[in-house]
C-alpha cells in the first residue's frame, strides 16, 4: 500500500480529545483504566462512521473526509450545543436541535460536493494524517513524562485501618455538602443584588447547619478539601515536593 492511500486521520481525530483530556487530568490521579472505556467508544464510533460512509461515497479519501466530519460532530456536539445556546439564548432542547440540524447540513453538503465534483482528496488525507498525528503526540508525550515523574516521585504512605464492628456500625452517617463556586448569601447580595436568605432559611428549618461568614483556608478547592477532610493544613507537603511539581496525589 502506498503512503498516499493510507488513511488514519479519522481515527486520530477520534482519540485526540480523549488523550488530551486525560493528559490534563493525570495529576489528579487519573488511571490508564479510566481512559480505556472512552477510547473504545470513540474508536467504535469511528469504525461505524467509516462503514456507513461506504453507502454514500466509494473513494477512500472521500470516505475518510465524511468519517472525519462524523467523528468531529460526535466529539464536538456538546461544545457546539453550548456555543449555540449561548449565541442565540435558546433553551437546551432547541440548542440541541439547532446544533444537530447544522451538523447534518454540513455533512450533507460535504457528501453532495464529493459525489458531484469527485475531487482528488489524497492531499487532504496526507495533510490531516500529519497534522492530527502531531497533535496526538503532544498528550502522549505529556502523559509519558508525567508517569515517569510519578514513578520516581511520591508514593502513598501506609495507613492503618480500623476493622468494622459494632462500634463503627453504630456511628451516624455524616453528609458534608461542598457547594463549590456557590457564593455566600452576603456575596450574592453585594455583587448580584440577589437575596438568597429565603433559600438559606428553608435549609436551616430542615436541619442544615450553614456557617456564617465562612472562609476557605486556600483559594483552590482541592487544597481546601484536603485541609478540611484531613483536619490539618497542607503546608508540610510543600517541603516534600519539587518546586515545579504539579502532582496533586499527595494532597
Amino acid at each position: 500500500m502506498r503512503l498516499r492511500t493510507v488513511v488514519i486521520y479519522p481515527l486520530l481525530a477520534a482519540v485526540y480529545p480523549v488523550l488530551a483530556l486525560a493528559a490534563q487530568n493525570l495529576r489528579d490521579g487519573l488511571e490508564a483504566s479510566d481512559v480505556a472505556a472512552p477510547l473504545v467508544v470513540v474508536l467504535a464510533t469511528a469504525a461505524v462512521a467509516w462503514t456507513c460512509s461506504r453507502a454514500v461515497v466509494r473513494d477512500v479519501h472521500a470516505r475518510a473526509l465524511v468519517t472525519f466530519l462524523l467523528v468531529v460532530g460526535f466529539g464536538g456536539f456538546g461544545a457546539a450545543r453550548t456555543a449555540a445556546g449561548s449565541a442565540v439564548g435558546a433553551e437546551p432542547g432547541m440548542a440541541d436541535l439547532a446544533t444537530l440540524l447544522i451538523g447534518l447540513a454540513i455533512l450533507a453538503a460535504a457528501v453532495v460536493w464529493v459525489r458531484r465534483r469527485k475531487p482528488d482528496l489524497s492531499g487532504v488525507t496526507r495533510y490531516l494524517n500529519v497534522t492530527l498525528g502531531v497533535l496526538v503526540v503532544f498528550p502522549l508525550a505529556s502523559g509519558a513524562r508525567h508517569l515517569a515523574e510519578s514513578a520516581a516521585g511520591w508514593q502513598p504512605e501506609a495507613r492503618s485501618t480500623r476493622a468494622a464492628g459494632p462500634e463503627s456500625a453504630a456511628l451516624p452517617d455524616i453528609y458534608l455538602l461542598i457547594l463549590d463556586a456557590y457564593s455566600s448569601t452576603a456575596l450574592l447580595a453585594e455583587r448580584n443584588g440577589y437575596d438568597n436568605t429565603p433559600f438559606q432559611r428553608e435549609l436551616e428549618e430542615r436541619g442544615f447547619v450553614i456557617p456564617r461568614a465562612s472562609r476557605p483556608n486556600y483559594t483552590s478547592t482541592f487544597l481546601s478539601l484536603a485541609a478540611l477532610l484531613n483536619w490539618q493544613y497542607v503546608d508540610d507537603l510543600v517541603g516534600r515536593q519539587p518546586r515545579d511539581s504539579d502532582d496533586r496525589r499527595p494532597v
